[in-house]
């Protein structure tokens, strides 16, 4: 909190806990023979596997609304490097999204978002399976 005021001159605020999960599946680590560190372990995958499927779904509400073309809203500088840098990283989903993105940064950098979290997404799945190599470089972690 101080660092906080330190850094912007006013108070913080109310603190908010931003995410809670409230889970009992594989939580009951008080005793029960049955939750061992693997139940526990695949009850914190099938979290992660929901959170990324919610973030997906608010991406994609929000690509929807984020129509703006570049030529009555310019895009700065660093959502435009941050794009190449997308590019590079997921040359599949390039291919995939530039006809339909050209003129839209707002909506392509969204689409980029998606194909990341839509890695991690396959990654836990495949973990949940025992079928995980490694995680992709580009996926959020």
């Amino acid at each position: 909190e101080w660092a906080f005021e330190r850094a912007y001159g006013e108070p913080l605020g109310q603190v908010v806990t931003p995410v809670r999960v409230h889970s009992w599946v594989g939580g009951d680590m008080d005793g029960n023979p049955l939750v061992t560190p693997e139940v526990f372990g695949d009850t914190l995958r099938a979290h992660r596997a929901r959170g990324l499927r919610l973030l997906m779904q608010g991406l994609e509400r929000l690509g929807g609304m984020l129509s703006q073309s570049d030529r009555h809203a310019k895009p700065s500088q660093e959502l435009l490097a941050s794009l190449e840098r997308d590019a590079a990283q997921l040359p599949e989903a390039e291919q995939r999204l530039g006809p339909r993105t050209v003129g839209k940064p707002w909506r392509r950098k969204l689409r980029f978002m998606e194909e990341r979290l839509h890695q991690a997404l396959r990654h836990v799945l495949a973990q949940r399976t025992g079928d995980a190599g490694p995680m992709p470089e580009s996926a959020y972690r």
